[in-house]
């Protein structure tokens, strides 16, 4: 049995694919071409069921085909609504929003007011971040590339970094971007240059106003700083090596070790946790409490039974910062488990112990939103786990074709919305039913601004960066939706 979705008006593109979901359901997605004048049309889609190819379909089921007739709105670009801040947002400032990586922003939004704002195209990111009527995009984990700035309003790009002063080439393998009003504070490796760089960027422009070597060169994959009270927190060394400097001048403040037998074992892809005076640090196999001011070691929880020898390359997991000195990681090694499946951890920074283990197959880093710990599993679910016990509160499972999953998955948070990427879709979540109530046909890392634009930097062909609106248009404003 065959099953195709043809449009005989031209108005979507030529190849519409269809998926079993099994039960005898399927589900066709179709993109509107991207060359249409702004208007409406009005148009049919005919759904082929054969038995031969539906191409011709000589041999069709009973019934088939079928006729679907649709109207469709093409917005113009000038259809934008006017940026203004969304009550409750503050920014996409760091990796997961902010500089406790809580990956929630508490804003009051609705599924029905979701609406496409602007695409660019073959913009493969890694990292993103936003703030101030701007989005910065850097290369993707293990990429060379540029740093680029876009605007918030049109997606047009601002300025892009390749300082030629530094090896003489403008390829650079760059963490994502640490937002601090008009500043940003990036990681970076020239391709050619055996040293890496701590680089503070004009946000507004991209002109270089400090850069410091390491005198090393790590691999191409970098965590994203931290701003925090007009100071910068970064990864300093090769391994879990944390250091602080001022925030305007650059000037050094202080650099801390947490474990010598760390500091030359190469370790990328984190970043620090910072939130009421304490930096956070998860190693793979334990938590290093640090006093932000002074660098002083303040505490650690270690496994039960740590394994010196293990290979912690890449960790792709930054502490989540909670309430009452609760601290959250997602460990994808889960060195003392039994058996080593991906989990989510909990521990009492105050008290230095560990709280909690939930072996879920965590591949996402957590998010606190909800009353709840959020986090993305191996079997393409959300999972809702109770920050006190660890216990499962609910889940909601994507479709089962879903099964390319990575670790840190996108997820984040707005308001009672979870937005979920699994694969090549990105679904929002109703917090409260536990339904999907929203989803769109692209999937990668994700932020928001303080004006309620929400980012998806595609990580498949062809690779666009998607903004969208999810403030609610004022009265007189409206647009239809493209």
């Amino acid at each position: 049995m065959n099953i195709a979705v043809f449009d005989s008006t031209g108005v979507v593109e030529t190849v519409v694919p269809v998926e079993a979901l099994g039960g005898n359901r399927y589900q066709a997605r179709a993109t509107i071409r991207s060359n249409l004048a702004p208007r409406q049309y009005v148009g049919q889609f005919e759904v082929r069921l054969c038995r031969d190819s539906a191409d011709t379909c000589r041999d069709p089921l009973p019934g088939s085909p079928w006729i679907l007739p649709y109207k469709i709105t093409v917005a113009s670009s000038d259809s934008r609504p006017t940026l203004a801040v969304l009550p409750g947002s503050t920014g996409w400032t760091a990796y997961q929003g902010d500089p406790a990586h809580t990956g929630a922003v508490q804003a009051s939004i609705s599924a029905q007011a979701i609406s496409r704002r602007w695409v660019v195209s073959g913009l493969s990111a890694g990292t993103v971040t936003a703030a101030n009527g701007r989005v910065f995009l850097p290369p993707p984990p293990r990429s060379f590339g540029v740093l680029k700035a876009l605007s918030e309003d049109s997606g047009a790009e601002l300025w892009r970094y390749q300082d030629a002063t530094i090896s003489g080439s403008p390829t650079f393998a760059h963490g994502g971007a640490a937002i601090d009003g008009d500043r940003i504070w990036v990681r970076s490796k020239p391709l050619i240059e055996a040293q890496d760089w701590l680089l503070s960027l004009d946000a507004r422009t991209g002109a270089t106003l400090f850069k410091q070597a390491f005198g090393y060169a790590s691999s191409q994959v970098h965590g994203t700083p931290v701003t925090v009270g007009a100071k910068v927190y970064y990864q300093d060394g090769y391994g879990v090596q944390v250091a602080r400097r001022d925030g305007q001048s650059g000037a050094f403040e202080w650099s801390t070790t947490p474990d010598r037998a760390l500091s030359t074992v190469s370790t990328n892809s984190w970043a620090p946790a910072v939130s009421g005076g304490r930096a956070y640090v998860f190693d793979r196999q334990t938590l290093w409490v640090l006093d932000a001011t002074s660098g002083a070691l303040l505490g650690s929880v270690a496994p039960a039974k740590p394994d010196p020898t293990v290979n912690i390359w890449d960790l792709d997991s930054s502490p989540v910062v909670g309430d009452s000195g609760r601290v959250y990681v997602s460990d994808y090694l889960a060195l003392d488990g039994s058996p080593r499946v991906p989990r989510v951890v909990a521990y009492d920074a105050v008290g230095m112990r560990r709280l909690w283990s939930a072996p879920v197959g965590a591949i996402s880093n957590p998010v606190l939103a909800a009353g709840a710990v959020l986090v993305q599993t191996s079997d393409r679910t959300l999972t809702a786990l109770d920050p006190e016990t660890g216990a499962v509160l609910w889940t909601w499972r994507g479709p089962t074709r879903h099964t390319n999953l990575r670790k840190d998955a996108p997820l984040l948070v707005v308001g009672t919305l979870a937005f979920v990427g699994l694969e090549d879709m990105t679904y929002a979540i109703d917090l409260n039913t536990h339904k999907a109530v929203w989803q769109y046909p692209a999937s990668g890392r994700m932020a928001v601004s303080e004006n309620g634009t929400l980012y998806i930097a595609q990580d498949t062909y062809p690779f666009d960066v998607i903004a969208f609106n999810l403030r609610q248009r004022p009265p007189g404003n409206e647009a239809p939706r493209p």
